[in-house]
């Protein structure tokens, strides 16, 4: 294949410990990408939704790592089995999601990236992926922030076979959670639960000196979408949002595999160092944490949607959002940033233009 015939990506973390290149056919491009909000994918990153895409070459980044023992992986990698016949591949120094695979019925491996791990270069993401599906959309309860963005088309509630997902106009009632002492209380956790914890609303400490920059009311607090280049790489998809909280107003449950990674001189970033979920970031110099919302634990949990009291009414009862996104020129998806706009101001979160 000559170089005419084809484009050199790159799949990389942010600390730049790992950067693959891969050359990909220009005949596969557009990529088939796709969503997914199922339970196990958003406690497993901490983002609301993944954003996938299918990348020829990936399996040629670890050619040793085969099931069943999944040996084969240098120190400086990390694999979490969220399911028995796949693993989560990630950086054990900054947590940084590089791929997906996993292994069907007749042993045949399926290699995914994540979008907001692979960079580009010039090219627009009209050009580079199409995403065409939403998978598992009804996990969330009322659509979750699948809500804002309607392009793609079909929202599966399932896997395409068990049937359509339809989005309620409505988003969903949050249902009441409260600790022993009667506080209002709202639980985050990643995928093997080694990184648990709570959080009270702005009124229970309202001393706090979290309190008074990041609480707009004194129910909520303050939430935005970050668009910036870190962040985006970081977390390994498209859409970073975070609920930033008092330090005061929260309550670890379980800690025992929280690892800090320091990104800049006074910027930590937290993540799980077993499931490589991102818990969230933390600025020396402020008295508030900024917390991923994939973390969000809702009542039931559901991945059909029924009994679930949805992500998108927590997000409503619990926070405020920005008018303006953060980062939001550097967006590597101006289509995606746009839509999320409209999409929250239909729902009341925001004015929109």
């Amino acid at each position: 294949m000559s170089d005419d015939d084809s484009t050199t990506f790159h799949l990389a973390c942010h600390c730049g410990t790992h950067r693959y290149p891969l050359s990909v056919p220009l005949s596969a491009l557009p990529l088939f990408a796709w969503t997914c909000s199922c339970t196990t994918c958003r406690h497993v990153t901490g983002a609301p939704f993944i954003t996938s895409a299918s990348v020829p070459g990936l399996s040629d980044l670890f050619p040793a790592f085969t099931p069943p023992d999944f040996k084969g992986l240098p120190d400086t990698l990390i694999a979490y089995g969220s399911r028995p016949q796949g693993r989560r591949i990630s950086c054990t120094k900054c947590g940084t999601p590089l791929t997906n695979v996993y292994w069907d019925d007749d042993g045949n491996a399926h290699w995914v990236a994540p979008l907001g791990a692979l960079i580009v270069g010039d090219l627009t993401p009209e050009k580079v992926y199409n995403i065409g599906i939403h998978f598992w959309v009804g996990a969330t309860g009322d659509g979750g922030m699948i809500r804002w963005i309607p392009h793609g088309g079909v929202n599966w509630a399932t896997w395409p076979h068990m049937g359509i997902f339809d989005i309620p106009k409505e988003i969903g009632k949050p249902k009441p959670h409260q600790n022993a002492l009667g506080d209002d209380v709202l639980s985050f956790s990643c995928k093997c639960k080694g990184v648990q914890f709570e959080i009270l609303r702005p009124s229970a400490k309202p001393d706090g000196p979290g309190v008074k920059e990041m609480a707009p009311l004194p129910s909520k607090w303050h939430a935005n979408h970050c668009f910036c280049n870190d962040c985006r790489l970081w977390l390994g998809h498209l859409l970073p949002s975070a609920v930033s909280v008092g330090r005061e107003h929260i309550r670890w449950v379980d800690d025992a595999t929280l690892k800090v990674y320091q990104s800049s001189p006074g910027m930590k970033r937290m993540f799980c160092g077993n499931c490589g979920a991102k818990v969230g970031t933390s600025c020396d110099e402020n008295g508030w944490i900024s917390l991923s919302v994939g973390l969000i634990d809702i009542d039931g949990e559901e991945e059909d949607g029924k009994e679930n009291e949805g992500i998108a009414g927590l997000l409503k009862d619990w926070t405020e959002w920005g008018e303006e996104f953060s980062f939001g020129e550097e967006a590597s998806d101006m289509r995606l940033r746009d839509e999320v706009r409209k999409g929250m101001a239909k729902d009341g979160f925001i004015k929109g233009a």
